[in-house]
Parts: C-alpha cells; structure tokens; sequence
C-alpha cells in the first residue's frame, strides 16, 4: 500500500547502451528509476496519472497488482535525439507558453532503441539471484493495442514505449547558450540575450545539451 512506501526512487543507476556511439564509455545514455512500488499501490489515485497512464490501461495492467507486493522501474533517456520546442502562446507574459515535446520523432529511431535497451537491462536486474530470492517476476499483461505484438520482442517494447510515454519534467536546453555567431544559440557565457540589451535567461533552458543527470542541482548553479 501507499504508506508502506516513501513514495520516491529506491535506487538510481546510471548505464551507456549499446545504441550511443557519440560518446566515451563514462558517458550514460539510460538512467533507471526504480521504485518500490507501482501505480497500483495507490490504487490508482495519484501515480496513474503522474506518468500518463490512462484508464483503460491501468485497469486491464495495473488494477490486478492492487493487493499484490509490486516494484517498479523507469528507463530514463538521458539525451534524447528527439528535438523538442517551446513557443510563447501570445504577447501577454502571463499566458502559459506552448510545449511541443515531439517524442520519437529521430530519424533513425534511436530514441526508441535506447529505451529498449534499458529494458533489457532492467531484465537482466529482475533475474539476479538478489531479485529472485523474493521471486520477482515480469508482468506479462500486454498493454492495450500491443496485444497482437509477440509479448517481450522489441517490437511488442517499442509499441509500448510508444502508447504509455511521459516526460520527468526536467526539460532543458531549449535557450541555448553559445557565441553570437552560433545561429542556434540565445544567450551568450553570461546569460544574456544576442541582440537585446539589458535581457537575461536565468534558468537550465540555457544549458546547451542535456546534462546526464537531475536538473534541480545545476538550475541552482545557474540561478546562484
């Protein structure tokens, strides 16, 4: 149940796939999220929706695990390939700006591989002997419109991590900081805007690339 949990992650780790290739071997491209626990631990009150996880779903998936002891993983994407956007909605500052997320839209479906390969890795962890003295078994309920895809292939995962996808709202690099001459970048080394005077960005949306980590630490960095 929901008070036999503190309701945060029980352990992090960080891992490179297979699929990165931009980077050296220090370099994380997945991050897991492993929970103690699973949307049904709540029965479905306020988890379900934290990560997007419609009724139907959660009926057919989760609702059974209700009574039953359960944990829970997330494979994070650390860099995604995927580009997404931010807009202003109109000229009045205190409209809510536009969010374009754009998931999986990479041309070489890398996005999607990497996640799958954190899956994978997932897997690997559930069958160590540490997991299997407590008999940590996958759930094999296929998820809704994934049903007529071989269960485990990674194309059953691939339809999966496409139908039940949410963002870990650490969204960053949207302003990116660079030299003037960069046509990509918005504010140059000290944050403030090309082209308008006396105008800064203060917050993690100029860091130029996604950092292989949680945020809140280098938004005070910026901030400070």
């Amino acid at each position: 149940g929901v008070l036999t949990s503190i309701g945060g992650i029980e352990a992090l780790n960080f891992m490179k796939t297979n699929i990165s290739t931009e980077y050296d071997d220090s370099y994380p491209d997945i991050e897991l999220f492993m929970f103690g626990l699973s949307q049904a631990s709540d029965n479905g009150m306020i988890f379900r929706r934290a990560f997007n996880v419609d009724h139907n779903t959660y009926n057919k998936v989760f609702k059974p695990l209700e009574s039953k002891y359960s944990y829970q993983v997330f494979p994070i994407l650390l860099h995604p390939k995927s580009l997404g956007r931010i807009e202003l909605k109109s000229a009045n500052p205190l409209d809510p700006p536009k969010f374009y997320a754009n998931f999986f839209t990479d041309p070489e479906n890398k996005d999607v591989a990497t996640l799958i390969a954190g899956i994978r890795e997932i897997q690997r962890i559930n069958k160590t002997p540490t997991m299997q003295k407590y008999n940590a078994t996958v759930v094999r309920t296929p998820l809704p419109g994934c049903e007529k895809v071989e269960f485990d292939s990674d194309e059953y995962w691939e339809c999966a991590i496409r139908g039940v996808i949410s963002a870990a709202y650490h969204q960053t690099s949207t302003c990116k900081m660079g030299p003037e001459n960069d046509t990509e970048a918005v504010v140059d080394h000290k944050l403030r805007v090309h082209g308008i005077n006396r105008l800064r960005v203060v917050d993690i949306s100029v860091i130029p690339i996604p950092m292989t980590a949680h945020t809140v630490a280098v938004a005070y960095i910026v901030g400070e």
